[in-house]
Protein backbone atom coordinates (compact mmCIF):
# COMPACT_ATOMS: atom_id res chain seq x y z
CA UNK A 1 0.00 0.00 0.00
CA UNK A 2 1.41 3.45 -0.60
CA UNK A 3 0.00 6.52 0.22
CA UNK A 4 2.16 9.40 -1.89
CA UNK A 5 4.03 11.48 0.13
CA UNK A 6 3.24 12.33 3.70
CA UNK A 7 6.21 14.39 4.80
CA UNK A 8 5.50 17.95 5.65
CA UNK A 9 7.24 20.15 7.95
CA UNK A 10 6.58 20.14 11.56
CA UNK A 11 5.37 23.86 12.71
CA UNK A 12 6.11 24.09 16.62
CA UNK A 13 3.65 27.07 16.95
CA UNK A 14 0.68 25.02 15.79
CA UNK A 15 -0.30 24.85 19.69
CA UNK A 16 0.28 28.38 20.34
CA UNK A 17 -2.52 29.12 17.37
CA UNK A 18 -4.85 26.81 18.35
CA UNK A 19 -4.70 28.27 21.96
CA UNK A 20 -5.03 31.72 20.26
CA UNK A 21 -7.80 30.58 17.67
CA UNK A 22 -10.03 28.51 20.19
CA UNK A 23 -9.87 31.32 22.44
CA UNK A 24 -11.74 33.79 20.57
CA UNK A 25 -15.35 34.10 21.73
CA UNK A 26 -16.64 34.77 17.92
CA UNK A 27 -14.81 31.05 17.42
CA UNK A 28 -16.39 29.97 20.67
CA UNK A 29 -19.96 31.31 19.51
CA UNK A 30 -19.45 29.38 16.35
CA UNK A 31 -18.84 26.10 18.36
CA UNK A 32 -21.98 26.18 20.59
CA UNK A 33 -19.71 26.42 23.56
CA UNK A 34 -22.18 27.05 26.41
CA UNK A 35 -20.69 30.23 28.19
CA UNK A 36 -21.86 29.13 31.69
CA UNK A 37 -19.89 25.95 31.75
CA UNK A 38 -16.59 26.92 29.60
CA UNK A 39 -13.42 27.08 31.34
CA UNK A 40 -11.89 30.49 31.70
CA UNK A 41 -9.17 29.87 29.17
CA UNK A 42 -9.38 26.93 26.54
CA UNK A 43 -6.25 24.54 26.54
CA UNK A 44 -5.07 21.88 24.94
CA UNK A 45 -4.57 18.50 26.94
CA UNK A 46 -7.66 19.54 28.94
CA UNK A 47 -9.71 17.06 31.29
CA UNK A 48 -12.10 19.43 31.62
CA UNK A 49 -14.07 17.85 28.80
CA UNK A 50 -13.53 14.20 29.48
CA UNK A 51 -14.71 14.95 32.87
CA UNK A 52 -17.86 16.24 32.22
CA UNK A 53 -18.89 14.63 29.25
CA UNK A 54 -21.43 12.04 30.44
CA UNK A 55 -23.82 11.20 26.70
CA UNK A 56 -20.63 9.52 25.09
CA UNK A 57 -20.53 5.58 25.13
CA UNK A 58 -17.36 4.56 26.58
CA UNK A 59 -16.23 2.50 22.95
CA UNK A 60 -17.46 2.81 19.09
CA UNK A 61 -17.26 -0.87 18.77
CA UNK A 62 -21.16 -0.81 18.48
CA UNK A 63 -20.77 1.56 16.03
CA UNK A 64 -18.29 -0.61 14.46
CA UNK A 65 -20.97 -3.51 14.82
CA UNK A 66 -23.82 -1.49 13.17
CA UNK A 67 -21.62 0.04 10.16
CA UNK A 68 -19.63 -3.25 8.66
CA UNK A 69 -22.88 -5.01 7.40
CA UNK A 70 -24.03 -2.16 5.50
CA UNK A 71 -20.27 -2.27 3.56
CA UNK A 72 -19.07 0.95 4.32
CA UNK A 73 -15.33 1.24 3.77
CA UNK A 74 -13.82 1.83 7.14
CA UNK A 75 -10.88 2.91 8.15
CA UNK A 76 -9.68 3.19 11.41
CA UNK A 77 -6.35 5.73 11.11
CA UNK A 78 -4.42 6.07 14.28
CA UNK A 79 -2.01 9.45 13.50
CA UNK A 80 1.59 9.65 15.09
CA UNK A 81 1.46 12.73 16.17
CA UNK A 82 4.68 12.59 17.73
CA UNK A 83 7.81 11.26 16.21
CA UNK A 84 9.48 10.57 19.48
CA UNK A 85 6.09 8.41 21.22
CA UNK A 86 5.21 6.27 17.99
CA UNK A 87 3.54 2.86 19.33
CA UNK A 88 4.10 3.90 22.75
CA UNK A 89 1.88 7.00 22.95
CA UNK A 90 0.15 7.06 26.18
CA UNK A 91 -3.31 8.69 24.57
CA UNK A 92 -3.79 5.96 22.00
CA UNK A 93 -1.73 3.30 22.02
CA UNK A 94 -1.95 1.39 19.09
CA UNK A 95 -1.80 -2.02 21.39
CA UNK A 96 -4.91 -0.69 22.96
CA UNK A 97 -6.41 -0.10 19.49
CA UNK A 98 -5.06 -3.46 17.76
CA UNK A 99 -6.91 -5.20 21.37
CA UNK A 100 -10.27 -3.15 20.64
CA UNK A 101 -10.68 -4.43 17.23
CA UNK A 102 -9.65 -7.55 18.03
CA UNK A 103 -12.89 -7.85 20.34
CA UNK A 104 -14.84 -7.65 16.69
CA UNK A 105 -13.21 -11.05 16.04
CA UNK A 106 -13.41 -9.76 12.45
CA UNK A 107 -11.89 -12.31 10.00
CA UNK A 108 -8.07 -10.68 8.75
CA UNK A 109 -8.21 -10.15 5.17
CA UNK A 110 -4.34 -9.07 5.32
CA UNK A 111 -2.01 -9.26 8.12
CA UNK A 112 -0.34 -6.56 10.23
CA UNK A 113 2.19 -5.12 7.65
CA UNK A 114 4.10 -2.11 6.56
CA UNK A 115 2.98 0.55 4.41
CA UNK A 116 5.52 2.11 1.94
CA UNK A 117 6.16 6.46 1.19
CA UNK A 118 8.76 6.81 -1.43
CA UNK A 119 10.29 3.42 -0.65
CA UNK A 120 10.72 4.15 3.22
CA UNK A 121 8.15 2.25 6.05
CA UNK A 122 5.62 4.99 6.81
CA UNK A 123 3.39 2.97 9.32
CA UNK A 124 1.53 -0.37 9.64
CA UNK A 125 -1.86 -1.17 8.81
CA UNK A 126 -3.74 -4.34 8.81
CA UNK A 127 -6.97 -5.28 7.01
CA UNK A 128 -9.82 -6.92 8.22
CA UNK A 129 -13.52 -8.08 6.77
CA UNK A 130 -15.21 -4.73 7.01
CA UNK A 131 -12.46 -2.39 8.31
CA UNK A 132 -8.77 -0.88 7.57
CA UNK A 133 -6.76 0.00 10.56
CA UNK A 134 -3.97 2.00 9.61
CA UNK A 135 -1.04 3.22 11.76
Amino acid sequence: MSLGRLRTAYDPCTEKHSIIYFNQPEVQRILHVDPDHKPDKWQTCSDVVGINWKDSPRTVLDIYRDLIPTGLRIWIFRLLVHPLFGNTDGVLPVTSTRYSIDALKLPTVSPWRAWYDDGEVGGWTQEYAGLTFVN
